[in-house]
């Protein structure tokens, strides 16, 4: 695996901690400052709403000054963060630091996005993001467990220090990535300025039917993701009285087997299309989500067919993780490829903050299972971006530039998304 690879896949993974790794001690935390469970909610909407408003501006300083300032910076700032509890004692300094620190967490994942898709090839595309969405999804299994151990031993505070380990990676980000700006020749053939500056190159693309469709499974992955993470617990409680093992085995269950799937999808964009995958990965996501109220209806079997539903969501998970950073990487504007991702990663944490809004909205007029199901009938509604990102991705492949072919010899042609390096099942894998 290459540095950049490396430096940026422990990146994207450490800033899991500022969710994954801290839930655990949210109750010790609500119990010490005294507050209210609406108050305690205010501690991760202020963190993703951060991530949500802010990702897109300091992402464009990536194409201006190069990723690894920006990167290297945002980690700090992040890693800072976390062992800062120890100096607040009431509510609002300590959502004010989480929202900072949210703020540090949505550009390290747009631009750890960014500094690995410098290419025009799907499959290479998919190679590099692979290795980060396997990484990220191992994180999110043993970053709660983790935090767990240690609340044995220490106090809450002691979970968010764990967030310094940032602060090692943003030095070897320092030392791994290239420095200087990144140039769009490798895409393009030429190294233009964007017109408008990056954030007015990006806000165009975003408004091309490719740039406007692949924000669509980004957004509805984590609206799906977020809908299991907040309320398919309750329904576990409510309906089958499950325990907090059985629920963790299950959603734990849903990340391994998105991880596991992830790794095979650049063998899998070697025999069909980003489209066509990013179309049984929507399907694969939501359908199982659209079925939970069946659960109700099989009686002794329910908490089992409940625990399936959930952990085959996760393979359409597991694909849309790798093939919708694939295909945003295919639409970023050359020159302004960070403040593009840098506004994908924005619309993706709405996605994290609808879902919650929506289904508490939703329960007051109706069970939380029917709830469940309208975000699943979403989800599947979404597949009507696909022919536009079909498009996109074929008009992309058919711009992209080809290395020179040596005199005497003639050009082969391949299929768009396939990989130039031959059809091993096992290359890269």
């Amino acid at each position: 695996m290459r540095r950049v690879e490396i430096a940026v896949t422990a990146a994207a993974t450490v800033s899991l901690t500022g969710v994954q790794g801290v839930a655990p001690a949210l109750p010790a935390l609500q119990a010490e400052l005294g507050i209210t469970d609406a108050e305690i909610s205010l501690v991760t909407i202020a963190y993703v709403l951060a991530a949500a408003l802010i990702a897109f501006p300091v992402s464009a300083f990536g194409d201006r000054f190069g990723e690894r300032p920006v990167i290297a910076a945002a980690l700090a700032v992040f890693g800072l963060c976390g062992p800062a509890v120890f100096l607040v004692d009431s509510l609002v300094p300590f959502v004010a630091l989480r929202f900072v620190q949210g703020a540090a967490f949505g550009v390290v994942l747009s631009l750890s996005i960014a500094a690995v898709s410098h290419s025009a090839d799907a499959v290479e595309l998919a190679r590099s993001q692979r290795t980060r969405l396997v990484a990220m999804a191992a994180g999110e299994v043993v970053f709660p467990i983790v935090s767990g151990a240690v609340l044995v031993f220490a106090s809450w505070q002691w979970v968010f220090a764990l967030q310094a380990a940032a602060l090692p990676i943003a030095v070897l980000c320092w030392w791994a990535l290239p420095a200087g700006r990144p140039s769009p020749v490798a895409v393009t053939g030429r190294n233009d300025a964007p017109r408008g500056g990056f954030a007015g190159a990006a806000l165009g693309a975003l408004g091309t039917p490719f740039g406007a469709a692949v924000q669509v499974p980004g957004f509805v992955r984590f609206f799906v993701k977020f809908t299991i993470l907040s309320y398919v617990p309750l329904l576990a409680v409510d309906a089958f009285g499950m325990t907090p093992l059985q629920i963790a085995f299950m959603i734990g269950g849903s990340a391994f087997v998105a991880a596991s799937v992830a790794i095979f999808v650049p063998w899998l964009l070697r025999r069909s299309s980003v489209g066509g995958l990013t179309l049984l990965a929507l399907v694969l996501a939501a359908l199982p989500i659209a079925l939970l109220p069946a659960t109700g209806f099989v009686g002794a079997a329910g908490p089992a067919l409940l625990a399936a539903l959930v952990v085959a969501s996760g393979l359409g998970d597991g694909l849309l993780g790798v093939l919708n950073n694939v295909s945003a990487s295919l639409a970023a504007p050359p020159g302004a490829r960070s403040a593009f991702l840098g506004a994908t990663g924005s619309i993706r944490n709405l996605g994290k903050l609808v879902a919650p809004a929506l289904l508490g909205a939703l329960t007051v007029i109706m069970p939380i299972g029917g709830a469940i199901a309208v975000v699943g009938a979403l989800g599947l509604a979404s597949t009507l971006s696909v022919p536009a990102i079909s498009r996109g991705v074929r008009d992309a492949a058919s711009t992209a530039p080809r290395p020179a072919t040596p005199p005497g010899e003639r050009r082969r042609s391949r299929p768009p998304g396939r990989s130039p390096r031959g059809d091993d099942p096992h290359d890269g894998v």
